[in-house]
């Protein structure tokens, strides 16, 4: 068989190469290999892992960077030619193989080498690249299964159907969760504990039993929940706000906040409330609030709120802290990101301040992360080596795990560039290193869901998006994270307005890291 030699040459990525499932099955030999009658091809693959290929168990995606990039994955091939043999061999860097119906269980390899005999010939390079294939999967750094940190994740109906309500607070974003008491640390909810929830934008009023709004509804910019307990009972849940003249539900503080993280020290509250202008969403200010926690509930008309320290904006770049909270023990880390300004594609930053437990309250006393030092200065946030992370949401969380295979580890948790389906999580020694190993744990349905009926209903242009995922350590079990996401829809048509609830109240799905993928299947 006659072939062009393409020795030290890149096959163009222009056709059919790895985008999703079907085109993995069907893809032309040439590039990959066939599933469908061409059982011939697919004999170097272990029998495993060739009948779940066959029948759809293992599928395959372009790698995070590639996706963000909307191109293909890169494919390579090499051609060894000895008498009347001819062997092709190709290398498809950069792809994910997706493990079903297990859904979100990755094997993560970034590159994969698939093998096309094109002539009879011994075995003995067959059963090489089978074996080749299986180290590359199970045991290269890359994966997830080679790292011993195998993870499943699967919606969480019972805080999810917590919050679908048909009377008085029907959807919101924001949520963040703390303990009354002091504690937030992951599994500290107990049976007769406390546990604040903090909201933004919300809606009061009530529904039908579609979702549908009946009119009138009324919506504010931030208020709180009280959960008594640590199961996800509805009659065990209610919400604090202030009421206007007209006992319409307002805000709880005069500013139209959107309230940031918080924690509770010495029977105080502390949180932040962020505030941009509602035309052009500039950022405005953040101000720090505590609020004194009377008979175990925040006494918000004894608030006290201080503006400064917590925002920096120098030339382009944009500094804000209060999007996560953690408690060390002494040390509170403080979470934040940084905008450059100017630059499309720059992506959001993470970086980090640290507050001493006993001067919480005061600004002045942080310290910031310059990535090899603490200063007092928030600017310092701005030098390169500051990022701890990139592609962050506006919101996020940074939780001690304990317990599982990742005990004592920081598990950083957000929604991948600001706006989208996918929730990442990675992971770090401390609260102040790098965050590494970044992984997609859930890809959320909704915006495909309801694409139709909300462009019916608000317009063409119109989209739901998910955004500022965060887990919630106060209310999982060890080795587990309770993780939250929000919905909205965006580019709605002059005059249309928010009509359905199912469009704004959270959603929470569960993160399990578990120590052997048997477990991961058979759950």
């Amino acid at each position: 068989m006659t072939s062009p030699d393409v020795r030290r040459k890149r096959i163009p990525a222009t056709e059919e190469i790895i985008k999703d499932s079907a085109e993995l099955r069907n893809a032309k030999k040439k590039f990959i290999f066939e599933s469908g009658d061409s059982k011939r091809d697919m004999r170097c693959f272990p029998r495993s892992l060739r009948l779940l290929l066959e029948r759809g168990f293992i599928r395959s995606r372009p790698h995070q960077w590639c996706r963000e990039a909307n191109r293909p994955p890169r494919l390579t091939a090499r051609r060894r030619q000895r008498s009347s043999l001819s062997r092709w061999y190709f290398v498809c860097h950069d792809i994910d193989l997706v493990l079903y119906p297990v859904h979100n269980l990755y094997l993560y390899q970034h590159s994969l080498i698939f093998y096309l005999r094109y002539s009879r010939g011994d075995h003995v390079m067959k059963n090489m690249l089978s074996f080749l294939f299986t180290v590359l999967i199970f045991v290269s750094p890359n994966s997830v299964f080679g790292q011993n940190r195998a993870f499943v994740c699967e919606p969480a109906e019972d805080w999810t159907a917590l919050l679908d309500r048909k009377e008085g607070w029907l959807a919101g974003d924001g949520i963040f969760t703390l303990g009354l008491e002091g504690d937030s640390r992951q599994g500290s909810a107990g049976e007769n504990s406390g546990t604040l929830f903090l909201f933004s934008d919300s809606f009061f009023g009530s529904s039908n039993d579609d979702g549908t709004f009946r009119w009138p509804i009324t919506m504010i910019n931030h208020c709180v929940g009280v959960l008594e307990g640590n199961r996800p009972e509805q009659k065990k849940m209610r919400f604090l706000y202030n009421t206007d003249a007209e006992g319409k539900p307002s805000n709880l503080f005069d500013k139209h906040f959107w309230l940031g993280d918080g924690i509770v020290i010495d029977s105080i509250l502390y949180t932040t409330g962020t505030v941009v202008d509602p035309k052009t969403w500039i950022l405005e200010g953040v101000w720090m609030i505590s609020v004194p926690i009377k008979n175990n509930l925040p006494d918000f008309t004894q608030a006290r709120i201080r503006q400064g320290g917590l925002f920096h904006k120098e030339g382009v770049w944009e500094v804000l802290f209060g999007i996560g909270i953690t408690d060390c023990g002494e040390d509170i880390y403080v979470y934040g990101f940084r905008d450059k300004k100017g630059e499309m594609f720059f992506p959001r930053q993470l970086v980090v301040a640290k507050a001493p437990r006993k001067s919480f309250g005061q600004v002045s006393t942080w310290q910031f992360w310059t990535g090899e030092r603490w200063s007092g200065i928030i600017a310092d946030c701005n030098c390169e080596e500051a990022g701890l992370a990139e592609g962050i949401s506006n919101e996020l969380s940074v939780t001690r795990m304990k317990g599982g295979v990742c005990d004592g580890k920081f598990i950083l948790v957000y929604t991948k560039g600001c706006l989208g389906p996918s929730l990442n999580f990675a992971i770090s020694e401390s609260p102040y290193s790098k965050f590494i190993e970044e992984q997609t744990f859930y890809h959320c349905p909704e915006p495909e869901r309801y694409e139709q009926e909300v462009k019916q209903t608000l317009g063409e242009k119109a989209n739901v998006v998910t955004y500022n995922a965060k887990a919630h350590p106060r209310l999982s079990q060890p080795g587990e994270l309770i993780v939250s996401y929000n919905l909205n829809v965006f580019g709605m048509k002059e005059g249309a307005f928010f009509t359905n609830k199912k469009f704004g109240f959270p959603r929470f799905v569960r993160l399990k890291f578990t120590e052997s993928p048997h477990e991961n299947k058979t759950k």
